[in-house]
């Protein structure tokens, strides 16, 4: 995994070189992209045959294909598996009988437009189900419905005799500790007709209670009626510690498809399903963050904070206690029952990127998070305490990634449709204290945001440590912009290529006791050969000759690729020395997470960079964020990070020991889980 882009050699920095940087020269190793496509949100625009259409033999699309026209160009392995001898369908898509069996025949892309053609080149009577998951992408990047839901269509081929079925639940049945504030989502085979979903037919009740306790909410339908979700009152909620029976009623009076078919339960019972789960055995306690100074001998917790992008759309957060054995490291191997500890979940809309305002109360250690709902698009200002929002801001056309400084008095927003970066002064906002009226009243002054211009399609962006400058990825135009935080003038901007998405700026990094400069690392996930590439990127502070300083100016220094579609970067800020120059990157493609990590040799103006791949870690396919545990800044000794990471692929958290990959890895069930964050993630 370990190779070099085509320029990504090794780099001889001389005096001389130092004195051209200066003067705006200096080389870039990365893959330069003149005319990068432009991706546009993808979804599937029609799909033939139309949803609820029943084709007889007399309609010339029973000898026609299966056809799906996208918004924008389709990757191709992302909907295509040569591998698939039964029809070549990767597992994003599907389309299956009456039978839930996967229909035989041969699939067709070209750019934007799928087709299939049925084995024999007639589908037999019957229904059929296609479903397009969220995991599908266009060629630049983009996830189908911006990886918030999956999309389905269904038909039939003959007379439609088919009763609707449900095919999965969240919860799921048995489930426990669910939290009570959860909306129920019901996921049928076909739409279902909207008049017959009423609070009869969909009943919400409580276990073991007499007279029966109806649990209070509200029935809403989504994905063109493929969907039944139920939402809890939020003034009552459900009760903690209570068995919550679902009972979806089929017969004359009961839930039924667009002609009238009634849902089929299971044999035993084919006129009802019945599902139940457990709520959460008490309301959370309030969150506690790690101390800054704990005893060294007192094992310390941490709280972790993760965005669900599943139908309910939440942020939750976690605590677990971290354990100090003899070589103190963190042990994983006591983990399990009750560790971690789930605590609050707060439904917010689909939640991207989420942040921790690094400013701690000095004796509760409470602050604030702040969260981009990217279905709404607003930034969303949460108490770490509560978990409650404490206000919504809207004055953002599509916010994408967020930063902050390290003193915690500016946020900074990228703005992926307006092509700008916003500085917000929050200097004023007391994290821990805030209520929503002092917010807005803040945000009021005109004084306190500025925007700046960057370039197309800005996403992640990075302060430096010392706050003089801030990094902004631009996915549309393969390029990264330098600003200064003060003028807000950009210092430089240099071309990386491959739909730069997420960057990582290290500290301060030494030569000896000498100050060289700031290293990025950038991920590209197009970039290199087509499968990602990681940028490596030096701001020096070096002065050449006669006092010429080139700091400012930057350049990117090398590329690295054999990445499967790198997406998200965290710097290593848990070790010391060479632990500075590396960094944790998540293979959204893959199943791994790779550490990149500098080797620097040489002195004074003459120093040679090799940046390689040290260390690959198997978490489960499509991670899609990295994060540090929380106790990492605060151990007794610095050390390497226990890495928290969103596998979105398999539903989990993973913890796992960046120092000793061989010991177990811990998981922590949570189903659609695309964010993680933490107290030491800025």
């Amino acid at each position: 995994m370990s190779g070099f882009g085509e320029k990504g050699h090794r780099f001889l920095l001389t005096a001389l070189l130092a004195i051209l940087a200066a003067c705006g020269g200096g080389s870039s190793g990365g893959e330069n992209s003149s005319s990068p496509d432009v991706p546009t949100d993808l979804i599937v625009q029609s799909a033939i045959p139309e949803n609820g259409r029943e084709i007889t033999p007399d309609m010339a699309e029973v000898d026609s294909l299966i056809r799906l026209k996208f918004s924008d160009r389709v990757a191709t392995d992302s909907v295509l598996d040569p591998t698939n001898a039964r029809n070549g369908l990767a597992s994003s898509l599907n389309i299956l009988d009456s039978s839930f069996l996967s229909v035989s025949g041969a699939p067709q892309l070209e750019e934007n437009n799928f087709a299939f053609r049925p084995s024999g080149g007639v589908l037999p009577n019957g229904q059929y189900t296609v479903t397009v998951t969220s995991d599908v992408r266009g060629t630049t990047g983009q996830q189908l419905n911006r990886g918030a839901y999956d999309f389905r269509t269904s038909f039939t081929v003959g007379p439609d005799i088919y009763k609707p079925v449900i095919r999965t639940t969240f919860p799921i049945d048995g489930q426990k500790e669910v939290p009570r504030d959860s909306q129920i989502v019901i996921i049928f085979n076909e739409s279902v007709e909207p008049a017959t979903v009423t609070p009869q037919s969909v009943l919400v009740t409580v276990s073991g209670t007499n007279p029966v306790q109806v649990v209070a909410g509200s029935l809403d339908m989504a994905r063109d009626g493929f969907e039944v979700i139920f939402t809890p009152d939020p003034q009552v909620a459900m009760p903690p510690n209570a068995t919550i029976v679902v009972t979806v009623t089929g017969g004359a009076s009961g839930v039924s498809d667009m002609v009238g078919n009634t849902l089929e339960g299971p044999p035993e019972d084919p006129d009802q399903y019945i599902f139940n789960f457990e709520t959460v055995t008490a309301d959370p306690p309030p969150n506690t963050p790690p101390p800054i100074d704990p005893d060294p001998m007192t094992p310390p917790d941490g709280t972790i904070y993760y965005g669900d992008q599943t139908s309910v759309g939440a942020v939750a957060e976690t605590s677990f206690v971290m354990n100090w054995y003899n070589t103190r490291n963190i042990d994983l191997t006591h983990w399990g029952e009750g560790n971690p500890i789930p605590y609050s979940r707060r439904k917010i809309g689909k939640p991207g990127e989420i942040l921790v305002d690094p400013r701690l109360h000095s004796t509760t250690y409470q602050s604030c998070l702040y969260v981009i709902d990217t279905t709404k698009r607003d930034v969303v200002v949460m108490s770490t305490d509560t978990m409650e929002v404490i206000c919504r801001w809207k004055a953002f056309a599509d916010p994408r990634g967020l930063a902050i400084s390290p003193d915690g008095k500016t946020l900074y927003v990228t703005d992926y449709a307006s092509n700008t970066l916003s500085a917000l002064d929050i200097s004023k906002i007391t994290p821990w204290a805030t209520r929503a009226d002092e917010v807005m009243k803040h945000l009021a002054d005109p004084g306190v945001r500025v925007d700046f211009d960057v370039g197309r399609g800005p996403i992640g962006c990075a302060v430096f440590p010392d706050r003089t400058y801030i990094m902004v990825c631009n996915s549309l135009d393969g390029s990264i912009t330098e600003l200064n935080t003060a003028s807000g003038k950009t210092v430089a901007t240099l071309n990386v290529g491959g739909t730069p998405t997420d960057v990582a700026v290290t500290n301060l990094v030494y030569v000896g006791i000498t100050p060289i400069g700031w290293f990025a690392w950038i991920t590209c996930p197009d970039g290199g050969d087509g499968s990602g590439a990681v940028a490596m990127w030096w701001h020096s502070v070096l002065s050449g000759p006669g006092g010429r300083t080139p700091s400012g100016i930057g350049s990117i220094q090398a590329t690295l690729t054999g990445f499967n579609r790198p997406t998200s970067v965290q710097y290593d800020y848990g070790t010391t020395g060479d632990g500075l120059r590396s960094a944790f990157v998540t293979n959204s493609g893959g199943n791994t997470i790779s550490k990149v990590s500098i080797n620097i040799s040489g002195g004074g103006f003459t120093l040679t960079f090799l940046p390689s791949v040290t260390q690959t870690i198997k978490v489960g396919m499509n991670p899609t964020s990295v994060c540090l545990d929380p106790c990492m800044m605060i151990r007794p000794i610095r050390q390497p990070p226990i890495l928290c990471v969103a596998v979105r692929g398999t539903g989990n958290i993973v913890f796992t020991d960046s120092a000793q990959v061989s010991r177990p890895q811990y998981f922590l069930k949570v189903p659609g889980v695309s964010r993680v964050a933490s107290y030491w993630n800025q």
